[in-house]
């Protein structure tokens, strides 16, 4: 990964911003801890993953009528939403952007656990890991500049003026065009047209 001058800790301005390393760290353990916690609540205790399911997806039903296009565009259209919150929440001092990925590790780790309880792990990680490789990065590094925008607000809340929050948002908001966009784009794609191929084959 190449160092920006936001990496560097340095703004274009000469104004300080924080290196963002940390950040990625607290990305990854608020989406990975969650996971392996709700993971092993959910395999578990069936009925727990089964609510995490039913309150995060029940209501989505309609997309087993949708066709493989529409289903990308819905795919595509939800996690660039969530990717986006996860980014520019962190102007309230990235808090939710602290919830979405805690909560979305949670959830999708008690789904999982649901989920290998009854198929199996090799149906689980069928299902998971061809557009989760591109999916789960989009994610982490959304939440590592969301959190950093939270960081660099609560600076300038204890009024130290050498971080300048808009760098730190503006950098944020040009990864997510530039990096995490085109890793949802590929990650929709796999989802909708490759990795119900490799679970039904699985499955079989």
């Amino acid at each position: 990964m190449s160092k920006s001058i936001m990496d560097s800790g340095v703004s274009k301005t000469g104004k300080k911003s924080i290196p963002l390393r940390r950040f990625y760290i607290s990305s990854i353990l608020a989406f990975f801890v969650p996971l392996f916690l709700g993971l092993l609540i959910g395999f578990y205790d069936r009925s727990f993953g089964e609510y995490a399911f039913n309150t995060s997806y029940g209501n989505l039903s309609f997309i087993k009528n949708l066709s493989s296009f529409e289903l990308f565009l819905f795919i595509f259209v939800r996690n660039s939403l969530i990717g986006l919150l996860l980014v520019v929440s962190g102007l309230i001092v990235g808090l939710p952007t602290l919830f979405i990925l805690v909560s979305n590790g949670l959830v999708i780790g008690a789904i999982m656990g649901w989920i290998s309880s009854i198929y199996g792990v090799k149906v689980v990680l069928s299902g998971i890991i061809p557009h989760g490789v591109f999916e789960v990065p989009a994610v982490i590094i959304a939440g590592a500049y969301g959190l950093r925008v939270g960081a660099s607000m609560m600076s300038r809340i204890r009024k130290n003026k050498e971080v300048l929050i808009s760098d730190s948002l503006i950098e944020a908001i040009k990864v997510y065009f530039n990096r995490v966009l085109p890793l949802f784009l590929i990650a929709a794609i796999i989802e909708s047209y490759v990795t119900p191929l490799i679970v039904f084959s699985v499955i079989k």
